[in-house]
């Protein structure tokens, strides 16, 4: 499985009616693995590894970058709201986030940036029928995306 764009991760997300290991190789995938990286279960123990084309047509095992801490890096992050959270803290530093139950209907996640001028203020919302982790990393995904747009642009 290649590495999925921004774009195309945040509707696995949108769709996932639970969080998976999957998910979360998907997701160190997407925002920390370079450009050429795929995803493969282990055979040994199930797990989904990262691996990166080889000068001599293989592939190996793609170690996380030094700037992601290695409790992050194990994140279950579409399975823990602590793990969503702490990704969002290293992802958006300085927004500020909420969640909530939507009375037994899915959850809704909110991230707000506050900053001095009007350009600088954003909030993102996601209200989905999943638990309240997956909501947060659509919120987290949707303002990363909103991002890169702006940038796009100017």
């Amino acid at each position: 499985m290649t590495r999925p764009s921004l774009h195309s991760l945040l509707e696995r997300v949108r769709s996932a009616e639970k969080g998976s290991d999957l998910l979360d190789a998907q997701i160190r995938c997407c925002l920390w693995a370079p450009y050429d990286a795929v995803i493969e279960q282990s055979r040994i123990n199930g797990k989904f590894c990262i691996y990166v084309p080889t000068a001599s047509g293989g592939v190996k095992w793609w170690e996380r970058p030094r700037s992601v801490p290695q409790d992050l890096w194990l994140g279950s992050y579409s399975t823990s709201l602590d793990a969503a959270v702490s990704l969002i803290e290293k992802e958006l530093p300085g927004w500020a986030w909420e969640v909530g139950m939507n009375h037994g209907d899915g959850s809704q996640a909110t991230l707000l940036r506050d900053g001095d001028g009007p350009d600088d203020y954003a909030v993102i919302e996601e209200r989905l029928p999943a638990p309240p982790a997956i909501s947060l990393l659509a919120a987290l995904l949707s303002a990363k995306l909103s991002m890169e747009a702006s940038d796009v642009e100017a």
